[in-house]
């Protein structure tokens, strides 16, 4: 056996036996319900939700297709991109946060539909903003 083989077996038997100990030492732990889990017992802060958001964001574009994108509209649309990520960040700074404090004063609300829901109480809206979804997200 090589140096580097021995060096990931002890690694990985390490980092496995690391997993071990943190699954039996929370399995001991109260157990909450589902909506702690998910959630965080809301107790998320307005700077890691911003966070999350844009990692998902950026992870998406990058691994759904940002690249081929490029490859086949060219590089110059990167420009459009870089304004679009911008337009974004200035959203998120001050819609984002009227609509994380929102959520902490109305925590049955899951989404930005039952928002506006919530307000206008229009089953038309609602199908309105399902189909306006559909239409900018399924192509």
């Amino acid at each position: 056996m090589n140096a580097y083989l021995v060096w990931t077996v002890s690694f990985l038997g390490l980092y496995l036996l690391w997993l071990v100990f943190i699954a039996v030492r929370s399995s001991k732990q109260k157990k909450g319900s589902l909506d702690q889990f998910f959630l965080a017992d809301k107790k998320v802060g307005f700077l890691s939700s911003t966070l999350t958001f844009w990692a998902t964001y950026f992870s998406a574009a990058a691994i759904i297709g940002g690249a081929g994108f490029y490859y086949i509209h060219g590089v110059g649309n990167f420009y459009f991109a870089t304004i679009a990520y911008c337009i974004l960040a200035v959203i998120t700074g001050t819609l984002g946060k009227r609509f994380w404090l929102l959520s902490r004063k109305y925590p049955e609300i899951r989404s930005p539909i039952q928002l506006y829901l919530r307000h206008f109480k229009s089953p038309g809206l609602e199908t309105c903003f399902v189909v306006v979804s559909l239409l900018c997200l399924v192509p």
